[in-house]
């Protein structure tokens, strides 16, 4: 008795400069989806690989074009200006800086 099963086939494609398609068989992955009854009841909607091959290398120029980084704009209202005005500081009766009194003694 025959049996079929759905599988996903991953299977690495090699494009050649000239346009040749290379199927690389031996880094194939197969993963067995279901039980089907005959092959006829796969649906084939696919365009042709060719099709399907332009169709991502274009997709990928575009994103090329569009992972471009939009330029920063800071504007004058986001910056936030903080006044480091200098306090002048006496060590004159706080206990905890005590130790750096001058020695000077009149």
């Amino acid at each position: 008795m025959t049996k079929y099963v759905l599988a996903n086939v991953d299977i690495p494609i090699k494009i050649n400069e000239d346009g040749k398609i290379e199927s690389l068989h031996s880094y194939a992955q197969i993963e067995i989806i279901k039980e089907i009854d005959s092959p006829e009841d796969i649906i084939k909607d696919l365009p042709p690989i060719s099709d399907q091959i332009d169709k991502m290398f274009s997709k990928n120029e575009k994103k090329v074009e569009e992972e471009r980084e939009p330029d920063v704009i800071v504007l004058k209202k986001d910056i936030k200006l903080s006044k480091n005005d200098m306090l002048n500081t006496t060590f004159k009766n706080k206990h905890s800086n005590k130790h750096n009194k001058t020695s000077k003694q009149r």
